[in-house]
């Protein structure tokens, strides 16, 4: 049977270090975000029922996520049972089988007790000391002692496996991550471009930056001078350089910049990150202006902490960078003011092409104003998104306005139930269920609602999207005990009638009407709609659980009957419906 519903639980991966290193640049600077893809003006309610939540999923809470994509079906929650913990220390002489251990021990890592993880540490240890004699098994094995391990066995593995060519790098890798200076004076020595291999430096100076001091200033230094060291190396010089010295750098900085190198704005900008001096912050200016991005991210990083009123100046440059990243940090870089004009110039964002730049706009907006009592500006800026031209922003307006609670702009959401652009009167929908109040705006959404249902059942079928905004109307009409409007909801009782998620909405909805009724009538048409489990096609899995919910409210005496017979039990969103709606009788 398909499962059109998710059932959260944490299971970890963890994969094997890896001893293979890139000495490509790209690996030492992030990419740009990638741009958000050009999606077609198509149907996208499957995207909007991942964020937009319906009431059947919040009234009660039963932690049930449902996904109404196909794709997201699953049978059975939770893990393979062959990964559970207690198959750790099955470690069999077969290599294969005890491959098969070993990835099964670290995809539980974090599932394990004080107990078993350091029992598994000493079943690892006895076997690595013992010699195993396969390569392949043995690196295995240590990427699992490393997963369920931490800063406490460092001196340990470091002592027993610090001078194996085979182990040494996946050690050093994980002593960098756990911050342990077990291998510090190793790294030390090894900070001698002429005569340590690349892997070897590119070790050290990650390790050097992970637990040096100033007293790894002057090798550093001389990394990063080096015009003969690949700029691969320098650049990772510069940024171990940065994080150990505040202050200082200045001169290297400007040496670095007046360079032929292609790479000295990213140079300077690591060198700088912590400086606070004039002489600093205009370098890094500089740098803000090069054609460098992950130059010009690090700088707009170090200015947010060392010179915040630069990026205000500059944030027009910012806000048009090609780099969606660019524009994203000058948002979040833009602090706590509530300067008008600084509001408009992050709203101006709204409708910003990529979304996590829009988004993160919308949020600073929100964040800005939230507890704030009185928020007239907030309120020009939401009003004139509303009307904007852009389906981007008015979307984003509209999730703006459920955060800081604006009920005010009901009335437009119900003009926006018009609108051409799916991602607008959907959202605008679920804005409604979300804040109207007003007795004549919910007589508006009825009308509505009442309009889009009598096109449907005359023929015009709904499309996903009109069925997804129908739910949501069908749902405020059930939340505000529009009693009218029960005649138009058991319309939607029967199987195939309509898109099931909006039969889910209104089902769910004759149950806050008929709560504590005990109709009888009604009662027995959800039962049979829950129990309905034809071989070809039975009754969906989000109706049956809007069923259970209804019955568990309606309180007819023989439901009570109806709910303890039906097979499902939790974790199953009906067995959790089911139950639910057992305890209320």
């Amino acid at each position: 049977m398909n499962r059109n519903y998710e059932i959260r639980s944490k299971f970890p991966l963890s994969g094997v270090v890896g001893a293979i290193f890139s000495f490509q640049l790209a690996c030492l600077a992030s990419t740009a975000v990638a741009q958000e893809d050009n999606q077609s003006q198509r149907s996208r309610a499957e995207a909007f029922e991942s964020r937009l939540q319906h009431l059947w999923e919040l009234d009660p809470e039963l932690g049930v996520k449902w996904e109404l994509d196909p794709s997201f079906y699953t049978d059975r929650p939770g893990g393979d049972v062959s990964d559970s913990p207690s198959n750790w220390h099955v470690f069999p002489e077969d290599v294969s089988l005890s491959l098969k251990a070993v990835r099964s021990l670290i995809r539980s890592a974090d599932r394990l007790s004080l107990a078993e993880r350091a029992e598994a540490q000493q079943e690892i240890l006895r076997k690595l000391d013992a010699g195993i004699g396969n390569p392949q098994l043995e690196l295995a094995l240590l990427s699992a002692l490393i997963a369920i391990s931490d800063k406490s066995l460092a001196e340990e593995m470091w002592s027993q496996y610090g001078a194996s060519p085979r182990m040494r790098v996946m050690v050093e890798e994980a002593l960098i991550r756990w911050k342990s200076d077990a291998a510090l004076e190793t790294w030390r020595t090894r900070m001698d471009p002429g005569h340590t291999p690349l892997a070897d430096l590119m070790l050290a100076i990650r390790g050097v930056e992970a637990v040096g001091d100033p007293s790894d200033r002057e090798p550093l230094e001389r990394i990063v001078s080096a015009n003969e060291c690949p700029d691969s190396i320098r650049v990772l010089a510069a940024q171990a350089l940065g994080r150990i010295a505040s202050q200082g750098l200045e001169p290297l900085a400007n040496e670095i910049l007046s360079s032929a190198s292609p790479h000295c704005h990213l140079m300077a900008a690591y060198l700088l990150a912590q400086h606070r001096s004039r002489q600093a912050v205009d370098r890094l200016v500089d740098v803000l202006h090069s054609e460098h991005e992950p130059a010009q991210r690090l700088a707009l990083k170090a200015l947010a902490k060392a010179a915040p009123e630069q990026l205000e100046a500059n944030f027009e440059f910012l806000s048009q960078h090609p780099d969606p990243e660019i524009r994203i940090l000058a948002v979040e870089a833009s602090g706590e003011t509530t300067d008008n004009e600084q509001l408009w110039r992050v709203a101006g964002l709204m409708g910003d092409p990529h979304l996590q730049v829009r988004s993160t706009a919308r949020e600073w907006l929100s964040h800005a104003f939230t507890g704030v009592a009185s928020k007239p500006d907030i309120a020009e800026i939401i009003r004139t998104r509303l009307a904007s031209d852009s389906t981007l922003a008015v979307e984003q307006a509209i999730f703006l306005s459920v955060h800081l609670e604006q009920s005010q702009f009901c009335h437009r959401f119900i003009d926006l139930q018009m609108h051409p652009e799916p991602r607008v009167f959907v959202t605008a929908a679920w804005a409604l269920q979300q804040l109207v109040e007003d007795p004549e705006e919910i007589e508006l959404v009825r009308q509505r609602a009442i309009a889009l249902s009598e096109s449907h059942f005359q023929g015009a079928k709904l499309t996903v999207d009109q069925g997804t905004q129908l739910a949501f109307l069908l749902e405020v009409l059930g939340k505000q005990g529009v009693d009218s409007a029960k005649p138009l909801l058991k319309r939607f009782i029967p199987k195939y009638c309509a898109p099931d998620v909006t039969r889910a909405s209104a089902i769910w909805a004759l149950g806050k009407l008929w709560e504590n009724s005990e109709n009888g009538g009604l009662a027995s048409q959800l039962a049979q709609r829950m129990h309905d489990d034809n071989e070809n096609y039975p009754e969906h899995d989000l109706v049956k659980f809007s069923c259970a919910l209804a019955l568990g409210r309606i309180q007819y005496p023989e439901s009570q009957f109806e709910l303890e017979k039906h097979e499902e039990r939790p974790p199953y969103p009906i067995g959790l419906a089911r139950q639910w709606a057992l305890s209320r009788f």
